[in-house]
């Protein structure tokens, strides 16, 4: 068997963490013994070990990309375990740790970096190019950014985020639960609270839609610093009675089965796994135009792309209103887009050919 270890430094579930548990529900079993290493205390720890897999919590490394003391920890790691192959999301210090020790290394970049410039690109391209064997971007945009950061383009490899379909749920059911009507039209965001997801623009483009029509509610999923802010600016608006924080849920499943026109208003994004996630049942989108959902929305059939301003964007989901059939209509070749490009399937399948092409070179 190929031994792989999987290193996240999250201490919560983002993006990178919601990768690595759909890897741990797809990957082969049969060819592969994969463990994860990880900060102790994460939240990511009990989803792990409920997959049968063992989950190595790492002091030192806890949100961040490099430490000292995490080099050596994960030297120590590596020596006891023996990988053939370490696929780090980010982990400067396991990078180094298996570079020292000569173990064949895969980094994934799931977010959209600034673009660098001068020495600070030099040292960039210099550490990603002699620390990486392979390095994979989740878009098109991801890979674009990592050339212009000087990485070097045999090494890029594009391998789209898969998901596994979200279950269907009793839409008013849920809705009942949290006092929604079940005629009302639930425009809805799932994103941690952060400034880089740029809510204020949700919710101005809310502001708008609410003003319009007595049948809207908006509903945001999620945590994060920016929650008592949001929440400040909501009652700013006038739109707190109508709006509907829920928090963080573990089910996602249940939340996405009660939007209707699912939104995502980003400054920049690598991909979006909540777009993708909401078309595997059948949701329409609205996105602004900041990297990955470009690739993941196809514009006016699986949803729409907006301009990053709250008219634009309200415009764009009153369409969606306004013209129900359309709505649906979208939603079923969104439905049929996930199932084409952004299944789990085809992402496992995609990482099985660089883990290969690794074991190959050794």
């Amino acid at each position: 068997m190929i031994k792989l270890i999987h290193i996240i430094t999250d201490t919560n579930i983002g993006g990178a963490g919601v990768w690595v548990l759909n890897f741990l529900k797809a990957f082969d079993r049969e060819k592969y013994e994969v463990l994860v290493a990880l900060p102790t205390k994460s939240l990511l720890i009990p989803k792990i070990e409920e997959l049968g897999i063992r989950a190595c919590e790492i002091p030192d490394i806890a949100d961040k990309s490099f430490s000292k003391e995490g080099i050596k920890e994960f030297i120590k790691l590596f020596k006891r375990e023996k990988p053939d192959i370490v696929h780090c999301h980010a982990s400067l210090s396991a990078r180094i740790a298996s570079k020292m020790l000569g173990i064949k290394t895969v980094n994934t970049r799931h977010c959209l970096e600034e673009r660098k410039s001068g020495l600070k690109k030099i040292i960039y391209s210099l550490v990603n190019n002699s620390l990486s064997d392979i390095v994979i971007g989740v878009s098109k945009a991801t890979c674009e950014n990592l050339l212009a950061d000087g990485t070097n383009k045999k090494k890029i490899r594009l391998i789209y985020n898969g998901v596994n379909p979200l279950e269907k749920h009793d839409k008013n059911q849920i809705k009942k639960e949290f006092g929604i009507d079940e005629d009302n039209i639930v425009v809805g965001i799932v994103a941690r609270l952060e400034e880089v997801k740029n809510h204020e623009l949700f919710f101005r483009a809310g502001k708008i839609l609410l003003e319009k029509y007595d049948n809207v509610t908006l509903f945001v999923a999620g945590e994060g610093t920016q929650k008592e802010k949001l929440q400040k600016l909501c009652d700013e608006l006038s739109i707190s009675d109508r709006t509907i924080f829920c928090g963080y849920q573990k089910d996602v499943s249940r939340i996405m089965n009660i939007i209707d026109i699912n939104c995502l208003t980003s400054h920049k994004e690598a991909l979006s796994l909540s777009l993708i996630e909401g078309m595997t049942l059948g949701k329409a989108c609205v996105s602004t135009k900041s990297g990955g959902p470009c690739e993941v929305i196809k514009d006016g059939e699986t949803g729409l792309l907006a301009d990053s301003n709250a008219e634009d964007f309200a415009r764009k989901a009153s369409y969606y209103i306004d013209n129900p059939s359309e709505r649906e209509k979208a939603g079923e070749k969104g439905r049929e887009r996930s199932d084409r490009i952004f299944s789990i399937n085809k992402m496992t399948e995609a990482l099985d050919k660089v883990y290969e092409e690794l074991i190959k070179r050794r």
